[in-house]
């Protein structure tokens, strides 16, 4: 097992398968003829294998905006088929990478897990990517990595509860121990670790064990800055402990897992709640060298159905919509930008009575104005949903297609909206 740091990353400015599975279906020679597929052949396989949906409670939808979004995506995929034609290649595997940002509708990793299986069905699996290093929430699931609850960790993420900037990490969540504590997460399958935490002044000592192979970390440093652990370990099932032992600061955010093949990564950067004023909360510094140590090809944000809520005008909404996008851009430059568009909701009166938030037309108009404007491709769920009272439509559905709170989807809704974005996706993934 080699190890390798990269730290003083950052220098604050103030101190159950989806459909059918996670097999590890890999993009050489899937046909067993000893051709690789074509680009062309592998996504019309791809978009002909994609659940259709005919009942009319949701629609087909394309992707508006530039096409150029998806030529670093699409040239990723084509390195990734040339591996696959020409063998052995010099350099690291061919990737491409995908990053998925937002609230709720993004932390449970259905959307991104079902793009994630389907494109690495097709065009290799180079493992999860990102995961939080401790469930957030209740029911925390990831696609093919297992995150206990562990204990001694406190939760601290972007919200409402934070005037002022800190490093929350990649995905807005970062997780503290003062005494002693652990947490465990497991994968199915990853030769490449890696560890996303906080150096800082008095940072305690972490163990990071690997398969009962023990690894000292000191999180100690002159200012807080954050700090990635790597770490390269045989392919295949691993579990990863992190443990403290002495009453003194430690934070941690989250592992990265992939492979050391050619393929695909998704990451899941969700936060509950999250709002383009919390995403603001994060330490700009911090959080712009994690997102550039992910790279991605294309990122994808998906805001919204909070800021439906909040009662804030929405010049100001706009103003935190452009402040996300440009911070992000900044991030991880050279990457397509696709945003999402707000879900239908229901707020309820004070009698319970459900109406539509007054916001969420207005707030789904001005994600579209900003992601034109600022150069950005935008995919209109609302739309998508047939607008305004698709949570009754969808009530009524067979399966319920949402939940009982009448804002999240179930399982199947957000299958349904990961095989609908998928296809639209791989509209702009062929066009010429």
């Amino acid at each position: 097992m080699r190890r390798t740091l990269t730290h003083a990353l950052v220098r604050l400015a103030a101190s159950l398968p989806l459909l059918g599975g996670c097999d590890l279906v890999m993009a050489r020679d899937p046909m067993g003829d000893g051709l690789a597929p074509t680009l062309t052949e592998r996504l019309t396989n791809l978009r002909a294998e994609l659940p259709r949906s005919e009942d009319g409670l949701t629609h087909t939808i394309a992707i508006e905006g530039s096409p150029a979004n998806f030529l670093r995506l699409r040239g990723a995929l084509e390195g990734i088929v040339a591996t696959d034609v020409e063998g052995a290649v010099t350099g690291p595997p061919r990737r491409a990478r995908i990053v998925m940002l937002g609230a709720s509708h993004v932390a449970g990793d259905l959307v991104s897990g079902y793009v994630r299986d389907r494109l690495q069905r097709h065009f290799g699996d180079a493992g999860h990517g990102f995961v939080s290093a401790v469930p957030p929430f209740d029911d925390y699931w990831q696609w093919g990595v297992e995150v206990e609850e562990g204990e001694g960790w406190a939760v601290v993420e972007a919200s409402r509860k934070f005037e002022a900037m800190d490093a929350f990490g990649p995905n807005g969540m970062a997780f503290d121990a003062f005494e002693p504590a652990w947490a465990a997460l497991r994968t199915t399958h990853a030769s490449s670790l890696a560890l996303y935490y906080l150096r800082q002044p008095a940072g305690g000592p972490l163990e990071v064990v690997i398969d009962d192979e023990a690894h000292p970390l000191a999180t100690e440093g002159e200012q807080n800055e954050g700090a990635i652990e790597h770490f390269e370990v045989p392919d295949g099932a691993h579990e990863v402990r992190l443990e403290t032992h002495e009453r003194a600061p430690v934070r941690i955010y989250g592992m990265a897992f992939e492979r050391d093949v050619a393929g695909v990564v998704v990451d899941q950067l969700g936060l509950n709640a999250a709002t383009a004023g919390f995403l603001l909360q994060n330490d700009e510094v911090s959080q712009r060298a994690f997102l550039a140590s992910r790279d991605p090809d294309l990122f994808v944000v998906w805001l919204g159905n909070n800021e439906a809520t909040e009662g804030t005008a929405i010049d100001v909404q706009a103003e935190r919509f452009i402040g996300v996008i440009v911070r992000l851009r900044a991030a991880m430059p050279g990457a397509g930008c696709l945003v999402i568009g707000p879900l239908d909701r229901r707020q309820h009166d004070p009698d319970g009575h459900p109406f539509v938030p007054d916001a969420l037309g207005p707030i789904a108009a001005m994600q579209h104005d900003v992601a034109l404007d600022q150069g950005c491709a935008f995919y209109d769920a609302l739309a998508w949903q047939g607008g305004e009272g698709a949570v009754e439509r969808f009530e009524a559905a067979s399966p319920l297609l949402i939940r009982d709170d009448r804002v999240h989807l179930t399982h199947e809704g957000y299958v349904r909206f990961g095989a609908d974005l998928l296809f639209a996706l791989i509209a702009q993934l062929e066009a010429p």
